[in-house]
């Protein structure tokens, strides 16, 4: 008898490779104005995250680069402009399209079966690790692609992370019946966690790092909702999601008036070797 695998999506039940379908219809949808996004969510941080990326990698000329997650193609162009060869993977179709836009080698790729082995110098990778999971699986694609000695750099959600808000929506959704932890897209791990996965998969980690980064939204929190709590609202009835995201916001703003949010972090320096 053949196993059948299935997660949670929303409100559904689905299998795994239809999950990561669902992900990367979240960023599909925001391809146009993916630049625009990362500016507001990270007040421009990005950028200069990017630049750092770089140096931190020690990335040479002629050397191979995978750009993991590499959204729009913004930091696999940096990578390019050092001289080393460089290939961005993503999953959204019209990502890798925006990124090919740019002049640069880019493909769809699901980051839990990477098909590179062992041709990697470096793997670069920014605000993508915490929507993969399981997290054992991508961190063995990105041990298996890099060369012995290789270099990674990364940035990801870490503990805490977005906490405020995931814990507004999922109460919201308790108060409905629902469970909001199955909802959870996201994996946001401490450091000692993702340090102990590196670990075991034989990366030597020299430095891991969780940074506390609150971020200024502009205007109301709605279109956050709507952009990256998509698989939140999906296992809400739709006649009911207004009233859903109108109290997810409503609970947000007594939270920030009575300053009672927990800390909001980020895991902007991870790096290791293989």
């Amino acid at each position: 008898m053949r196993e059948t695998k299935e997660t949670d999506f929303g409100f559904e039940r689905v299998a795994p490779e239809d999950k990561a379908t669902r992900v990367a219809q979240v960023f599909d949808r925001v391809a146009d104005r993916y630049d625009l996004m990362n500016d507001l969510m990270s007040l421009g941080l990005h950028r200069a995250w990017t630049a750092f990326a770089v140096a931190l990698a020690r990335v040479r000329p002629g050397e191979r680069v995978l750009d993991l997650g590499c959204g729009d193609g913004a930091l696999t162009e940096k990578i390019a402009a050092s001289g080393a060869w460089v290939v961005g993977a993503d999953l959204s179709r019209d990502l890798v399209t925006a990124t090919r836009a740019r002049g640069l080698p880019a493909v769809v790729a699901d980051g839990r079966a990477l098909c590179f082995a062992g041709v990697c110098d470096a793997i670069l990778t920014n605000a993508a690790l915490h929507w993969i999971k399981p997290p054992e699986a991508v961190i063995d694609g990105m041990w298996r692609a890099l060369k012995p000695g290789g270099r990674l750099v990364g940035e990801m959600g870490g503990e805490g992370n977005v906490a405020a808000i995931a814990g507004a929506l999922i109460a919201a959704m308790a108060r409905r019946g629902l469970d909001g932890n199955a909802a959870f897209p996201w994996y946001f791990p401490s450091t000692t966690a993702y340090r102990s996965l590196l670990e075991a998969r034989g990366f030597q980690v020299a430095s891991i790092e969780l940074i506390r980064r609150p971020t200024e939204l502009p205007g109301d929190i709605t279109g956050w909702f709507e952009t990256f709590g998509e698989s939140f609202l999906l296992a809400v009835p739709a006649p009911q999601r207004a009233d859903f995201i109108a109290e997810a916001v409503e609970a947000l703003r007594q939270a920030i008036l009575a300053c009672d949010l927990p800390q909001v972090t980020k895991l902007p320096g991870a790096a290791a070797s293989s």
